[in-house]
């Protein structure tokens, strides 16, 4: 990179705002940032190529180049062999038979030229050039070269760095303008100033001379922690080169501190400063080294499917009218949800509508506990469906207070709730002391009565609401019941999927869904083996986590998964939290995952993601589970279609996964079991966010960094907890 080289005289005579005459001039500086050119052999033509036209610091053109910035231009016969440099003001559009024009719209400036060699010119954008994209062109002696797409901008600050690639140590000076550095750190309550461009234009002839002065509102992080800013604006020595006095916060101190700036919402490159205490070394400050993380795209894993909550949001309660939108919206917006579990009692198939019994007062919550899961079955021909004999209320209550609602919201933003419909039959509850005796259960040893119900589910789905579920959950928790184990639920799925493939329907089936993660695959092989078939109609092995929590399980279950070409799945757990979630996620290849509900006016058990305060019912207040803003780091930014992909550590502190999005945007998740600093390597170039969840601050945000071509993103990780890098 290059800024201009002005003559020690030239830089004495510049007019400094008022009360700034003894900061403004960076000649030590200036001397960091001169570059050496070797002689390149000449072309009659100019050609623009390799990086092509970028901001001079940053190295990068995203989102644009910036009115009143100095950039670069990369190519071949630019200019002279020899490096030629503007020494004096007033600038010109021309140096050295070099020139170069911007067009937009029609209309054409020509930048005024700084340096300019053979393979790399230098020019300050005229603040007055028009906004939006046009094109430029390089002329050298009379030879013009084929014009190149360029974005003009307000603000695209780019930090000059010593390494003049825009990484690694920023050029930072202290108020003498001597350099810092690893030798001389700054320490923390110091007032130093970083060396920029692109920051915004400037009112005036910048070509006459400079004309230093605030220019726009901007921030600075250092270490992830906002620094007090005295003065933001031009040089008084040269034009386009802007200088930004910050104080060093409390806190921060190492080698290698990240400090990004950001203007008109636009970040930078990250750079790196030295702190520390008065009179010590950054080396006696310094944290452990960086972790490194590196990506592998070429090696993928799952594809992530869905983020599931069950569809209960406290609709029971007599405040739910007062707070359900609000649960919705943020469940959507906030969260990420994508799919609701959606759970059918087997009592379902019964003459009798126990649950509108039960809501109209007629039968008590404990009868309740009994009828809720025993059956009465419709007829004895289960190819033959009596209508009378199912009892859809409570399933269309769900659906009507939760899933639609739900669905609308998701529509709105163009995503697709998916529905996992799934069969529950807790029968234990019909032999509870004080429960009518007589009581009966239908469909454990036949097929077809399962299938029966199963197909009576989705017509009835079908013709009230216009679709059926995108899945169905063969039975929850089969092992807290007495029957339910691998060949039930495998002969059962085959009969359902014959049924419903008779009727033009595409089944989809999850299973287990034990409690016990052990069970999970023991239940898995027991299909396999005698019921061979039922594995081809099945998306997920599905599993709990209430019991057998071992590695080896896991590595189980992601095994037999991948052997069968199914995804797993994790799909309830009250209690967990993004540390069971990550390692489902990177041991377990889960495709989709769950805690539990959407929401509940209960106290927090770990059991939903948001809990809702009913002490004043008319001003119910609406807040995240505990645990809920760690999850969102993963299901906020990790969207259905994203694919893992394989990403090492050489830190365990810093436990990374990633995924590349369907929009081919990368996402980088890290479990952080401690505070430092982590770099990515492997990163697409582009702007990156980073957020991140801690017991201290559960909605952090870092500013955004923009990544070159082979260059790492260096993340400064507050505490232990959960950091996001998401691509923008």
């Amino acid at each position: 990179m290059r800024v201009p080289r002005y003559t020690e005289d030239q830089a004495r005579e510049t007019a400094p705002p008022e009360g700034k005459n003894d900061r403004m001039s960076p000649k030590p500086l200036i001397a960091v940032l001169v570059l050496a050119f070797a002689s390149l052999a000449c072309s009659a033509v100019p050609v623009v190529n390799g990086p092509g036209v970028v901001n001079n610091a940053s190295y990068t053109n995203s989102p644009g180049i910036a009115r009143g910035s100095i950039f670069a231009v990369f190519g071949e016969d630019l200019g002279p062999q020899q490096l030629q440099v503007v020494n004096s003001f007033p600038l010109q559009p021309r140096l050295a038979g070099t020139s170069v024009r911007v067009t937009v719209a029609g209309q054409s400036v020509d930048a005024l030229i700084l340096y300019t060699s053979a393979s790399q010119v230098g020019a300050v954008l005229p603040s007055g050039t028009p906004l939006g994209q046009g094109t430029l062109t390089v002329s050298y002696e009379g030879q013009v070269s084929g014009s190149v797409p360029v974005n003009i901008v307000d603000q695209a600050p780019g930090l000059f760095t010593v390494n003049q690639q825009g990484t690694g140590p920023a050029a930072v000076t202290d108020e003498t303008f001597a350099l810092i550095s690893r030798e001389r750190p700054a320490y923390p309550g110091q007032t130093v100033i970083l060396w920029a461009t692109g920051l915004g234009p400037v009112a005036g002839d910048e070509a006459k001379a400079p004309l230093p002065g605030q220019i726009a509102a901007v921030s600075v992080t250092i270490g992830g922690r906002p620094a007090a800013i005295g003065y933001a604006g031009r040089s008084g020595c040269c034009a386009g080169l802007d200088q930004i006095h910050v104080i060093v916060p409390q806190g921060p101190t190492g080698c290698d501190v990240p400090v990004v700036l950001t203007a008109g919402g636009v970040p930078s490159n990250t750079a790196t400063i030295a702190i520390a205490p008065p009179g010590a070394s950054c080396d006696q400050t310094q944290p452990p080294s960086a972790a490194q993380i590196t990506l592998n795209p070429s090696v993928r894993h799952q594809t992530i499917r869905a983020w599931e909550a069950t569809a209960y949001a406290g609709q029971d309660h007599a405040a739910f009218p007062a707070f359900r939108d609000t649960v919705l919206d943020r469940a959507a917006t906030e969260l990420g949800i994508t799919r609701l579990r959606v759970e059918i009692r087997s009592g379902a198939e019964n003459s009798q509508d126990y649950w509108s019994q039960f809501q109209s007062g007629q039968i008590s919550n404990e009868l309740w506990r009994c009828l809720r899961y025993s059956t009465v079955n419709d007829n004895s021909d289960p190819f033959s469906i009596n209508w009378a004999g199912f009892q859809f209320s409570e399933l269309d209550d769900k659906i009507e207070k939760i899933v639609l609602p739900l669905k609308q919201r998701l529509a709105a933003r163009g995503e697709k709730l998916e529905i996992n419909l799934n069969y529950v039959a807790f029968v234990r509850q019909m032999t509870a002391t004080g429960c009518p005796s007589g009581l009966t259960y239908v469909h454990d040893d036949s097929p077809e009565e399962y299938a029966e119900f199963v197909l009576a589910t989705y017509l009835h789905l079908q013709q009230k609401y216009g679709w059926v579920p995108d899945y169905w959950e063969v039975v929850l928790e089969p092992d807290n019941t007495p029957f339910w184990r691998g060949p039930e639920i495998g002969r059962a799925i085959v009969a359902a999927a014959a049924r419903l493939r008779a009727q033009g329907f595409t089944p989809r089936f999850i299973a287990p869904s034990t409690t016990d993660m052990g069970h999970g695959w023991i239940y898995f092989d027991a299909m396999v083996s005698q019921v061979p078939a039922a594995v081809r109609e099945m998306v997920e092995l599905s599993y709990h986590r209430y019991g057998g929590v071992l590695l080896s399980n896991l590595e189980t279950i992601a095994a037999r998964a991948k052997q069968y070409g199914i995804g797993a799945a994790m799909l309830e757990h009250i209690g967990s939290g993004y540390q069971d979630l990550h390692q489902d996620l990177k041991v377990g290849n889960n495709v989709a995952w769950q805690q539990y509900t959407l929401a509940s006016p209960a106290a927090d058990n770990g059991g939903a993601y948001y809990v809702v305060d009913v002490s004043r019912p008319s001003q119910p207040v609406v807040r995240m589970g505990q645990r809920t803003p760690f999850l969102r780091q993963y299901f906020r930014y990790i969207r259905p279609g994203a694919v893992r992909i394989e990403a090492s550590t050489n830190n365990a502190a810093f436990d990374p996964v990633a995924f590349i999005n369907s929009d081919g945007k990368y996402v980088v998740v890290i479990n952080a079991s401690s505070a430092g600093t982590a770099s990515i390597n492997g990163l697409p170039p582009g702007r990156y966010g980073i957020t991140y969840a801690t017991a201290q601050e559960t909605n952090g945000a870092l500013a955004d960094v923009v990544v070159g071509p082979g260059q790492a993103l260096l993340a400064s990780v507050p505490a232990t907890g959960v950091v996001t890098v998401f691509g923008k």
